[in-house]
């Protein structure tokens, strides 16, 4: 019984001192490069198409929001605007709830389905960012804000049309 826990313990150490080895190599000699340089470029790779998806109730830049806007057609755009602010134009095919009109605000959630994707927007991205927060507490799955809101989104020459 004794030797079945030197065996154990033996086992362990072993264990213990090969997950602190971290690139260093096990003889004389061997390489700390990686096996190829396709198996690093696919890692790389891998890593960046996993960085490129916004995590939800994150802020997207303007080609990445109309990226999202055209990818998936039960998308709803949502402007929070004034009803004056939306006068200078809008994203086309966005809803209009003016932020600072709560009860309408609220309404409007109430009617929405959590489980579809939201991309919202404001003038310089504030408002959007609140109403991302607002829509997270309510239950909402998948919400996005466009970062510098309509500001950044015509800087960046994308389409804008009448309310």
């Amino acid at each position: 019984m004794n030797h079945f826990f030197r065996g154990v313990f033996f086992l362990l150490m072993m264990s213990i001192q090969a997950c602190g080895q971290t690139g260093a190599p096990s003889q004389a000699g061997a390489s700390t490069e990686p096996a190829s340089n396709e198996a690093a470029s696919n890692e790389a790779a891998s890593n960046e198409a996993a960085s490129n998806e916004a995590p939800p109730f994150s802020a997207l830049s303007p080609a990445q929001f109309a990226e999202r806007m055209n990818s998936d057609s039960q998308v709803v755009v949502v402007d929070v605007r004034t009803a004056d602010e939306c006068q200078e134009g809008i994203i086309p095919g966005a809803l209009l709830v003016d932020f600072y009109q709560e009860e309408k605000m609220k309404q409007a959630m109430v009617n929405w389905d959590p489980s579809r994707t939201y991309l919202v927007y404001c003038r310089s991205g504030g408002r959007s960012g609140q109403t991302l927060d607002l829509m997270k507490a309510r239950g909402f799955k998948r919400v996005y804000h466009l970062e510098g809101g309509m500001n950044a989104w015509r800087r960046a020459g994308s389409p804008v049309t009448a309310p």
